[in-house]
């Protein structure tokens, strides 16, 4: 590695690390101790132990919450009175995709008679990459609502900005007033899954691609509500 891309890099380097996510965060760390490792292979004289000793923020998954059944009701009555702008985030919640796999989504990556997103649209692991998204029955009016109204061969195009710019005024004119992001779609899915679905981890696991079955820690968020159903069966 040149010499000069080492010297760049500052020895206090915990103090310059200014994302405060934990996962960008943390991503960025596995880097520069890539880089720190490459460097001392390279008989350069550097720490190779220096990045491990960033202090990563405080991870917060438990900040995203999903959404309720009531605000899941109200998105629908919305819909259907024109709400247009819902659709994103009710294939989001219904299908357990991402907001970046919603924006590349296109027509003939939907198999409607399968009930199935087939080709490509997973990002980011291996497993979301290879496994398709299966399309409940209740989704589909809306999936070919989307499909009838795109003047591309995009369902929605858009970049995630803009969508965001949609998302929150949408969920607005819905009656919705709790800060939820879009990735509150993909825990709503988990959750309403295991709550009111009652599945075995596996059945969860391939409906949100996940490659094993100890991601439901972060993505189902039960609450008090949710324990006192579950009191019942006792």
């Amino acid at each position: 590695m040149p010499a000069y891309i080492i010297s760049i890099i500052p020895l206090n380097i915990s103090e310059h690390i200014v994302e405060r996510r934990y996962h960008p965060a943390h991503n960025i760390r596995t880097v520069l101790n890539g880089i720190f490792k490459k460097a001392v292979a390279d008989d350069k004289e550097i720490n190779p132990y220096l990045p491990s000793m960033i202090t990563l923020p405080k991870m917060e998954e438990s900040d995203v919450q999903p959404f309720t059944e009531e605000e899941q009701l109200k998105m629908w009555y919305s819909y259907e009175e024109g709400n247009t702008d819902l659709a994103a985030p009710l294939i989001m919640i219904y299908t357990g995709m991402m907001p970046g796999e919603v924006l590349k989504l296109t027509k003939d990556m939907i198999d409607l008679e399968a009930k199935e997103i087939v080709k490509d649209v997973g990002l980011k692991t291996k497993e979301r990459k290879k496994r398709s998204v299966l399309l409940p029955d209740d989704i589909i009016p809306v999936v070919e609502d989307a499909m009838a109204r795109a003047k591309t061969d995009r369902l929605f195009p858009m970049t995630r900005k803009q969508l965001y710019k949609i998302y929150y005024p949408a969920l607005e004119r819905a009656g919705i007033t709790r800060h939820l992001t879009p990735y509150s779609c993909r825990h709503t899915t988990a959750t309403a899954v295991v709550l009111r679905g009652n599945v075995a981890p596996q059945v969860l696991q391939r409906i949100m691609r996940w490659k094993d079955t100890r991601m439901a820690d972060r993505y189902v968020t039960p609450d008090q509500s949710d324990a006192r159903k579950a009191l019942k069966v006792i």
